[in-house]
């Protein structure tokens, strides 16, 4: 990341004196052109959209905008002013790191494990990490991808001195559509886990992260960490921590026998063979004994669709949780009322959203109803995907760092490899032996 990224690269336009400018529909940094069509305005810089020309908001001449003359050879840098302090939230003193919106910075507080705080309009840092934060901003700083950076936390060489400081640098200022943000809980102390011994030494630390912040958040939680994080074992944890049963799982049929193989190995204490059951067919019976029931999506809709036998669970765990993201859907219509009603609620997906924010509303409306109301839909498409196209569809997307916001605070944690890479063990190969049935076919340790 240390390298100077695409869009922050200087065009030939930039060097006439025409700062950067963000486009107001996506808040993303607009690159500037210059037109080519033998036309009155040929060889006139104008800024472009990265979204053009679907963007209504794509074309800007340059020199109107700026009113500055052509031909002026300074040059401008791109890169963000950050401003450092330190304040105390929740009863601990965190690192404040303040900047415009930059895709790049966020991407740099979250492998500092920092949260945003809407009332602060910035990122707040642990901070015992002060001084590695300020030696890679300053590496950021020579590159270019950080043009200047406000250090007022230098004074603050103690817990003490840092303190007296703390409330005069914590007054709110108003971040744009702060008021649609509603206030979270503090997660600032992480939640004391309940979990057997197993799970307890097997859990990774960012295993572990994600489980504190779906306790924290009410045993609810949309964890979306890519594929490789450990998902499963993640949920699995959430189940014992939580200890309310009986549990549904909800997965692709091709990952059933892994579900049941995964749970015996991490909660030996607490489930034995008989007390979790595969349901392989729309006509077998749901066994009263069982802790866990392992089912697909397809399957466990008929039965909520004939009977109401699944309103027992009081648990629920949605694999591959994208498979509830069409609203109009029978299998969404059958089944987000069962994750609605659950005590305790956990969607894993790596992809929650393939192509638009419109995808993300039955799985956050599921998990944080207060905030995204069942009921909201019309007001979540007209905020967050620019109302109904011409079919009458959702298909746009519009105040993505608000949305994203209110998702990471309310609704989901996700890591992604690139920033996990370092702290993953190393990569482990081993060879299992599948030892054939009668005729040739799999035996019970080719179910797993």
């Amino acid at each position: 990341w240390l390298a100077v990224r695409p869009w922050q690269r200087r065009p030939r336009a930039m060097a006439d004196g025409y700062p950067p400018y963000r486009c107001p529909g996506h808040n993303q940094p607009c690159a500037v052109k210059i037109t080519n069509n033998g036309g009155p305005n040929n060889g006139r810089p104008f800024y472009a959209c990265s979204q053009s020309p679907k963007c209504k908001h794509w074309f800007q001449w340059a020199d109107e905008r700026h009113k500055q003359p052509r031909g002026r050879t300074q040059a401008v840098v791109i890169g963000s002013d950050v401003r450092l302090s330190v304040v105390r939230d929740g009863g601990q003193l965190r690192l404040k790191v303040a900047f415009e919106y930059d895709e790049g910075l966020i991407i740099f507080c979250r492998e500092f494990r920092g949260y945003y705080k809407p009332e602060l309009s910035a990122w707040l840092l642990p901070i015992q990490h002060k001084e590695d934060v300020e030696r890679r901003l300053a590496q950021l700083k020579e590159t270019g991808a950080v043009r200047s950076i406000q250090s007022e936390a230098s004074a603050a060489s103690t817990p003490e001195r840092a303190a007296a400081g703390a409330a005069a640098s914590s007054a709110p200022s108003t971040p744009q559509r702060a008021s649609s943000v509603p206030p979270t809980p503090q997660r600032a102390t992480p939640p004391l886990l309940r979990l057997p011994p197993t799970l307890a030494e097997g859990l990774m630390p960012h295993q572990r992260e994600a489980v504190e912040f779906v306790v924290g958040n009410g045993l609810r939680g949309l964890v979306a960490d890519d594929m490789g994080l450990g998902k499963t074992v993640t949920a699995i944890g959430v189940l014992a921590h939580a200890d309310v049963w009986p549990a549904l799982v909800l997965c692709p049929s091709s990952v059933k026998y892994n579900w049941r193989a995964e749970l015996l190995r991490w909660l030996p204490e607490q489930l034995s063979p008989a007390k979790v059951q595969v349901v392989d067919k729309g006509e077998d019976s749901l066994s009263a004994d069982a802790s866990v029931v392992i089912a697909t999506y397809d399957g466990a809709r008929a039965r909520a669709q004939r009977t109401g036998e699944l309103n027992r669970f009081r648990a629920i765990v949605c694999d591959e949780s994208h498979n509830l993201k069409s609203p109009e859907a029978q299998r969404t219509r059958a089944l987000l009322p069962l994750v609605r009603r659950a005590v305790a609620a956990v969607l894993l997906s790596g992809t929650p959203a393939l192509s638009r924010p419109y995808e993300l509303w039955t799985q956050a409306s599921a998990i944080a109803p207060t905030v995204f109301p069942p009921g909201g839909l019309e007001e979540f498409g007209n905020t967050y995907c620019g109302g109904r196209d011409d079919f009458n569809k959702f298909s746009g997307a519009t105040n993505l760092g608000e949305l994203e916001e209110k998702l990471r605070r309310h609704v989901m944690v996700r890591r992604t490899k690139d920033v996990m890479l370092r702290s993953l063990p190393p990569k482990i190969r081993s060879r299992v032996r599948i030892d054939g049935g009668e005729g040739g076919e799999g035996g019970e340790g080719g179910e797993g």
